[in-house]
């Protein structure tokens, strides 16, 4: 079977209350991503501030990109332009995932290989 790489795209909107707690549901999963990118979509609170905090305490290799406001999808959009993995995982920035979401995606992924998507 196929090992495959993943990456997690986060678009974030005036999201400093939660993003750190989202973030910290990627870093627990048993299968951790290769890359994390969090697109800020023009935020005016300080999102920006603790995305760049929880970095360079969890993640020294997390993408920051920083765009004016354009909305949920163009941020999504973005994302996906930075993305260097074979699956992409979207995670909202006031969502969380269970620690073994991201293990269980890639199973489907290798047991079914003509899939596109899978959620």
């Amino acid at each position: 079977m196929k090992d495959y790489t993943v990456a997690v795209v986060i678009p974030a909107y005036n999201a400093e209350s939660y993003i750190c707690e989202a973030l910290d549901s990627v870093v627990r999963q048993r299968r951790l991503p290769e890359q994390i990118i969090v697109v800020d979509d023009g935020s005016v609170d300080r999102t920006v501030a603790r995305v760049l905090g929880w970095r360079d305490e969890n993640f020294p290799g997390l993408i920051l990109r920083q765009q004016s406001n354009s909305g949920v999808s163009a941020a999504r959009n973005t994302g996906l332009r930075y993305a260097e993995a074979d699956l992409i995982a979207f995670l909202d920035s006031d969502d969380l995932w269970l620690p073994h979401h991201l293990e269980q995606l890639e199973i489907a992924f290798k047991q079914h290989p003509e899939l596109l998507i899978c959620f």
